[in-house]
């Protein structure tokens, strides 16, 4: 790959994410905005910063904080639109419970432990997952959940102070967001 392809890269990874310049690991300093020499540095040591601004870049950009709640939101609005009328909360918690049974069926196939179900993959135990906390998001928006990070994140540290685990998430400390509604 040419050093000016991975200028170009760069560049990209700069604009993601609003980085205005950049240090070398030689300690060299340039600026962003006005270019730099495409010889003054190696191409290994611009792939060690590739894989540093594109650890910093996915963290500006997509902000997991705020993707879970943009799932959960655009979930139960599909299910309005799409599955219309939409599941009644019996009815979600029978899926999600399908969508279990589905999961250890995967499980048991990806183990050896049912030589009839050998057939399933990890892409199958994946899909089960997605699918089971698929439904589980529309239940707990039918219970008026409408922030579901601040769910799982102050129930994941409960359960870390009633264990005694040193082990907490910041998953929805923003205080300022409902966290349910009424239904």
């Amino acid at each position: 790959m040419s050093n000016n392809t991975v200028a170009i890269m760069l560049r990209g990874l700069f604009t993601v994410a609003n980085v205005k310049s950049i240090q070398w690991l030689d300690g060299t300093v340039e600026n962003f905005d006005s270019g730099w020499d495409e010889t003054s540095e190696s191409v290994h040591a611009k792939w060690r910063t590739i894989a540093m601004l594109t650890e910093q870049a996915m963290r500006t950009a997509l902000k997991p904080a705020q993707a879970l709640n943009d799932f959960h939101r655009q979930n139960i609005a599909r299910q309005h639109e799409a599955f219309a009328p939409a599941h009644s909360l019996m009815a979600l918690v029978a899926c999600c419970a399908e969508e279990v049974g589905e999961l250890a069926g995967a499980v048991l196939g990806v183990t050896g432990e049912k030589k009839r179900k050998a057939h399933l993959t990890n892409a199958d135990v994946l899909d089960a997952v997605a699918d089971a906390i698929t439904y589980l998001s529309l239940v707990a928006g039918a219970v008026g959940c409408l922030d579901l990070e601040k769910l799982l994140g102050d129930t994941f540290n409960m359960v870390s102070d009633r264990v005694g685990s040193s082990i907490k998430t910041t998953l929805g400390a923003n205080d300022n967001a409902p966290q349910t509604s009424a239904v």
